[in-house]
């Protein structure tokens, strides 16, 4: 899986993964668009497919960071479904029952013109888009995300449990995303995705091994269930992850961000 089929673009498309549902990518992904806006720069959020009901939702969280008053839930989150499930499996269980059964791109397409459009509309500097649960979720039309990955390409910011089992979780992940051959632009630590990270003494442990990594750094970590990040914090985050995107483009010929090999800007 590559994304070299994907059109050239001037600005960079970042994905925020999960090693598991639950793990704060929507909260990654409001801290970096709050970053963004306070260095000037139009971060535009996506969310390809949305299920649950829970109020606020991402796309709705996501907007209120954004704070574009054309920009609304509709532009954000083309495909939601109420179903609290993987989306996929939201929107047709039984294509996941058949292991024959093919595969149907409709949504996919649709959801790669929509986001096509919105960018031509909103002209950005970066597009930050939120997947769905971990790395292999049922999508829309019987897929698998990794395909949505490929389509809609971006370099992946990885959100991580600090807590026993996430080393385990996070290779695994990043096993994964090699094989895919998808770029990583590293790692985001989010302590409040653990119950109590402070009875658990593999994690300042788990930190220097999730650190230790050039092909995927360490790019930040989010504080404690309960405390919100520091604007600080969030300005920091976003400044390791745009000096990773924009090493990219200095290292790709062509000047396509979104091809750039990031194993090089280690």
């Amino acid at each position: 899986m590559t994304s070299s089929a994907t059109p050239a673009r001037n600005f960079p498309r970042v994905f925020v993964a999960g090693t598991d549902t639950g793990v704060g990518k929507t909260e990654v992904c409001c801290a970096l668009i709050r970053a963004a806006r306070r260095r000037n720069l139009r971060a535009l959020p996506f969310k390809p497919a949305q299920s649950g009901d829970e109020r606020p939702t991402d796309a709705e969280r996501l907007a209120r960071a954004a704070q574009h008053p054309s920009l609304s839930v509709d532009d954000i989150a083309p495909l939601r479904y109420e179903r609290a499930l993987a989306p996929g499996m939201a929107q047709d269980m039984s294509a996941y029952l058949d292991p024959a059964a093919p595969q149907d791109l409709s949504h996919l397409a649709q959801v790669e013109r929509h986001l096509d459009a919105l960018e031509a509309r909103h002209d950005p500097d970066l597009v930050i888009i939120e997947g769905a649960g971990g790395l292999f979720v049922p999508m829309p039309g019987g897929t698998w995300q990794p395909r949505w990955l490929e389509r809609l390409g971006g370099a992946v910011v990885l959100v991580v449990r600090p807590s026993l089992g996430t080393i385990n979780h996070t290779w695994l992940t990043l096993h994964a995303l090699e094989t895919c051959r998808v770029s990583v632009a590293g790692i985001v630590i989010n302590d409040g995705a653990s119950e109590d990270a402070s009875a658990d003494d593999s994690v300042s442990l788990n930190r220097q091994i999730l650190a230790s990594r050039p092909d995927a750094p360490l790019l930040g970590s989010f504080p404690r269930r309960g405390d919100r990040p520091t604007p600080a914090a969030e300005d920091h985050l976003f400044d390791a992850l745009w000096s990773r995107l924009q090493r990219a483009e200095s290292i790709a010929a062509d000047g396509d961000v979104k091809r750039a090999s990031l194993s090089d800007t280690k």
